[in-house]
């Protein structure tokens, strides 16, 4: 069985950047043309003949801008820090945390699995 980054070992992206010593934005843009199967659309209904549209939040098959601050919020939160302590530290208002936090839950609970052979021969080497 292949070695799986997030499935047994829950390793989200910044840990694997982590421990190939890159950032973060690097390992997300080897990702970004990963086909994810799991991907569904909305049967078609005699009130909506044509089924589902795009997905909210999803302009022309574009990901939603990122808040300027969310790399600094997502690495107070996997320190453990709560909400508030997050707010007061990047003087960002709670509801703008709880937003950023709750992305970041989404996303992290829909990321695909990853095997070395995923990724590039430099990434498998550094691996």
């Amino acid at each position: 069985m292949p070695n799986t980054f997030y499935g047994e070992r829950e390793w989200t992206m910044q840990r694997i950047a982590d421990a190939l010593n890159i950032s973060q934005r690097t390992i997300s843009e080897d990702l970004r043309n990963l086909e994810v199967p799991s991907k569904s659309k909305t049967a078609k209904t005699e009130t909506n003949p044509k089924g589902a549209g795009r997905p909210k939040g999803i302009r022309s098959g574009k990901a939603p801008k990122p808040h300027y601050a969310e790399d600094e919020v997502v690495i107070l939160y996997d320190r453990g820090l709560t909400n508030p302590e997050i707010a007061a530290r990047t003087n960002l208002s709670k509801e703008t945390v709880y937003e950023i936090v709750h992305d970041i839950e989404l996303k992290r609970s829909v990321e695909p699995t990853i095997t070395p052979e995923m990724l590039s021969m430099s990434m498998q080497q550094k691996v």
